[in-house]
């Protein structure tokens, strides 16, 4: 351990020389001291010393290696139930949000967002001019499952500060691990592909669009292979055997449909007498008659005129076409749980329900989507954040998946606990925030509006009532009588507007007591009582039900 951590981190003058020493053993002062038979006999410590130095400048060097599959050949296989599964990952993550924080032990959180007009803040959210922070993760995400290595140009200005992003597909670069001057630590030939303008090319190593780019320039994430440390390890060559298969099941299919024979009708001359055997060119003829006009789907539905003494027999293909039908199903499964997605989260199932939709998409955050923002936020964090300040850390969060039920038990736990705003809830509720001060206040505390609508509530109850004691005569109205009756709170002892005419309409006589006749005055007191405690239950601080 004195070697390694000798080599590994010790800065001193006499490095060299103590290494040497301490490495060696040797010492003119000293005595040698006897070797040990366990050590081993033909092993020298000084070969051991420069081997750890080598390997420690192998293990923290950025240069690339050669890669360890056909690049070019994966990236042709974005198609089928690669495509499906990818595509629809890229299409949840190109929906991701980032944040950048400084570490701050005095928060509780132990870090702080960065103000707004952060330079790294706007290199993330305008990578160049024409990609977009949503653009870079779909292709980090595409270029990773299908080759296993995601890279990316981060190009300086003259300050040696980066100021864009350039996502550079893994099949174009080419990489150049010898180490020189110019490239200490290795660098990339990229050679980039376009189909039109003054730059079209084919990827030809003289290509004019090409140029070799500094390794330290290049962000490399990857996902770990089983061997090489500075190389990533394809999805699609870890199910290459799968893959295979459900290529060649579809291909199989597509072949079928050309190349199938569906006559409706078949005419038979199994009567005809002295045929003779046809040689090799009649057989060539009648095979490639056939196939002109019974073959393939588009020839369906003609009828077959049979030679003389021929009968033409189909072969039973059910059970190879259920075959074919069960093994896709199961090989399909299998490669897009590989790829990280189910069948209903890639919208392969059309029969399912919210739960299990639900449940799947959940699935698919937890398992898949957050791993690979998190493993991206990390590569960005040590990358290039290094540029900007030593303290910063770059979050990356997909879009939330929630369940409408769990956000309302949400909102109602908070808001018994007192511990969630009014605004807080709006935004869970996909609904605008508000600027006003009432948007700040604790959910379910009555706002200042509100408060005073209560007071006023309150004050009508008591002593603000029309013909209450004390109460202020409303505009238009009489002030109320200071005895306070209760006939006069309810309105029953008013004089009539018009005396006269009053005095002139007809008695109704008994019909006015109703079907079961004079009730005498007990019916109006249970009437004014009845009113009495809907309309005021306490006046004065008296109970109003009859016994008070």
């Amino acid at each position: 351990m004195g070697i390694i951590s000798e080599l590994a981190g010790r800065k001193d003058a006499r490095r060299p020389r103590v290494t040497w020493r301490e490495s060696a053993a040797v010492s003119k002062e000293e005595p040698r001291a006897r070797p040990d038979p366990a050590a081993g006999q033909g092993r020298s410590l000084s070969s051991t010393g420069l081997g750890i130095q080598r390997l420690l400048q192998a293990m923290r060097s950025n240069a690339p290696g050669g890669w360890t599959d056909d690049r070019w050949e994966q990236s042709r296989h974005y198609v089928g139930i690669a495509y499906v599964a990818i595509h629809r990952q890229n299409e949840h993550l190109s929906q991701s949000e980032f944040q950048v924080y400084r570490k701050d032990n005095n928060s509780p959180d132990g870090k702080v967002p960065v103000e707004p007009d952060h330079p790294l803040i706007r290199l993330l959210s305008k990578p160049n001019d024409d990609d977009s922070f949503g653009d870079l993760m779909s292709n980090w995400n595409m270029q990773m499952d299908l080759t296993g290595s995601a890279l990316t140009w981060v190009v300086p200005n003259a300050l040696g500060e980066p100021f864009q992003l350039f996502s550079i597909p893994t099949a174009v670069a080419i990489p150049i691990p010898t180490t020189s001057p110019q490239y200490p630590n290795g660098a990339y030939r990229v050679q980039p592909m376009y189909t039109y303008g003054g730059y079209t090319n084919f990827g030809l190593p003289a290509s004019a669009a090409g140029a070799v780019i500094d390794a330290d320039w290049i962000m490399h994430m990857r996902y770990p292979h089983p061997l090489f440390r500075n190389e990533g390890y394809s999805p699609l060559t870890a199910l290459r055997l799968h893959m295979d298969e459900v290529e060649s099941i579809d291909r199989s299919r597509w072949y079928s449909m050309k190349r199938n024979i569906n006559p409706d009708a078949v005419l038979n001359s199994e009567e005809a007498e002295g045929t003779q055997p046809l040689d090799d060119a009649a057989v060539d003829r009648i095979i490639a008659q056939f196939e002109q006009n019974f073959m393939g789907a588009e020839n369906s539905g003609k009828l077959l005129v049979s030679e003389p003494g021929w009968k033409l027999e189909r072969f039973n293909t059910s059970p190879r076409e259920m075959d074919h039908q069960a093994g896709w199903e199961q090989l399909s499964s299998f490669v897009l749980g590989g790829l990280g997605i189910t069948k209903p989260a890639a919208g392969m199932v059309e029969d399912s329900s919210y739960s299990t939709l639900f449940a799947t998409l959940k699935q698919l955050y937890w398992t898949t989507l957050e791993p690979k923002a998190n493993r991206i936020a990390q590569k960005l964090t040590r990358q290039l954040a290094k540029y900007f300040g030593d303290d910063l850390i770059i979050e990356i969060r997909c879009r939330r998946i929630d369940d409408h039920e769990v956000d309302m038990k949400k909102i109602d736990t908070g808001m018994r606990a007192k511990a969630i705003t009014k605004n807080q809830v709006l935004k869970m509720l996909d609904m605008p925030v508000t600027s006003e001060e009432w948007g700040n206040d604790i959910a379910g505390d009555p706002s200042p509006n509100e408060m005073k609508q209560q007071e006023k509530q309150q004050q009508g109850m008591g002593g603000g009532m029309p013909g209450a004691p004390g109460a202020e005569a409303a505009p238009g109205e009489s002030p109320p009588d200071e005895g306070g009756s209760i006939m006069g709170m309810l309105g029953l002892d008013a004089q009539p507007d018009n005396p006269e005419a009053e005095a002139e309409r007809p008695s109704p006589g008994n019909l006015s007591a109703g079907a079961l006749g004079p009730r005498g005055k007990s019916h109006d007191v249970r009437r004014i009582r009845t009113l009495i405690r809907a309309a005021v239950p306490h006046v004065n601080g008296h109970t109003l039900n009859g016994r008070h």
